[in-house]
């Protein structure tokens, strides 16, 4: 018995969300104030993003970003449903929204790894 683990990338440009809102939507979700949970450590993390699938909320990851490098990022929000209806992030060419200006228009692409679990095949 063997460990099968997946890899996430997403790619795509980064976009701006409105100052402090990433940070209160991390609060709530690591209080347990909101739906899906957002670890205590979440200020640990130099990138907070906004994606467009909910079930990644709370996922952390390596952010490559173009002319700037690489970060530490977690998942703290997703695009909300009436959001995806009217257009979503990916059908935008967005990665996700993040607090950090200096990166907005950059594209980046973001490494999820860690999705594990038992297989039934012999190693």
């Amino acid at each position: 018995m063997g460990m099968k683990c997946l890899e996430i990338i997403i790619a795509g440009v980064m976009s701006f969300a409105s100052p402090g809102v990433l940070e209160n939507v991390a609060e709530n979700r690591a209080a347990g104030i909101t739906a899906y949970n957002v670890p205590g450590n979440w200020r640990q993390y130099d990138t907070l993003l906004a994606v467009e699938d909910c079930t990644l909320t709370g996922k952390t990851g390596q952010l490559s970003i173009q002319g700037v490098g690489e970060t530490k990022a977690i998942i703290v929000d997703c695009q909300a449903e009436r959001h995806r209806r009217a257009a979503s992030l990916s059908s935008l060419g967005l990665l996700a929204d993040t607090q950090r200006a200096a990166i907005v228009h950059r594209k980046a692409i973001l490494t999820i790894k860690g999705f594990c679990q038992q297989s039934g095949l012999k190693e």
